[in-house]
């Protein structure tokens, strides 16, 4: 039997699962990730002209064969924003979902790519594999700025720490601030994100029942 249906919002389809993981101290998926790029895309920063490159196609992006890399990225006319989020997972399987760790790696102005690992390190390798085999697509330089961001406290909060720094980096670039490179969040914002997801998603769910449509979905 097929599980209930929380939300369906633009690209994202949640189910009642993807909830309860907001409800404790759990890893957040991507379907919640790609959930919170499709809110700053269209209710946050509607006018922002920003790329969000969410887990599932930052994962085929980083793992494909060079030579489709192109094509693959296209539609999504990534060289003419004035900024793009990928948000990286280090699971070596393109076809499939794992992994350990989240991070963000952000195209600043098509010059610059800028990493945001709230565990330090963790993802270095994976972002600066990814910087490369992008670089030649946005034409810019491949080197990766490893940020000054939060830092996790325990093994399962990078996903919400990844929340916050796309938002606070995405108003910034929206914003046409140069200041990237220093992004304070603390673990007690990062919790109180966590309680904030959860009600929005709720809240969401309540207004297209409301409506008797899906939220979001003329958008798609």
């Amino acid at each position: 039997m097929s599980e209930p249906v929380l939300l369906s919002f633009h690209d994202s389809l949640l189910h009642e699962s993807d909830g309860e993981l907001l409800q404790g101290p759990h890893w957040l998926n991507d379907t919640l990730l790609q959930f919170h790029l499709d809110y700053l895309r269209h209710v946050t920063l509607p006018d922002a002209d920003l790329g969000y490159v969410g887990p599932d196609v930052t994962q085929f992006a980083r793992l494909c064969p060079e030579s489709d890399l192109a094509e693959f990225l296209a539609p999504l006319s990534l060289q003419r924003c004035r900024g793009a989020l990928f948000v990286i997972n280090d699971c070596e399987r393109p076809d499939a979902a794992g992994g350990t760790h989240w991070s963000l790696l952000v195209c600043a102005g098509g010059k610059r790519f800028i990493h945001y690992d709230s565990l330090a390190g963790g993802n270095q390798g994976v972002a600066k594999l990814l910087a490369r085999r992008l670089a030649t697509v946005l034409k810019c330089s491949a080197k990766v700025e490893q940020a000054t961001c939060g830092r996790q406290q325990n093994g399962h909060d990078c996903g919400l720490y990844v929340v916050e720094h796309a938002e606070a980096v995405a108003r910034r670039l929206a914003e046409g601030s140069e200041d990237l490179l220093t992004v304070r969040v603390t673990p007690e914002r990062v919790q109180q994100r966590r309680g904030e997801m959860l009600r929005l998603i709720h809240a969401l769910a309540a207004e297209g029942r409301a409506k008797g449509a899906d939220v979001g979905s003329s958008g798609k």
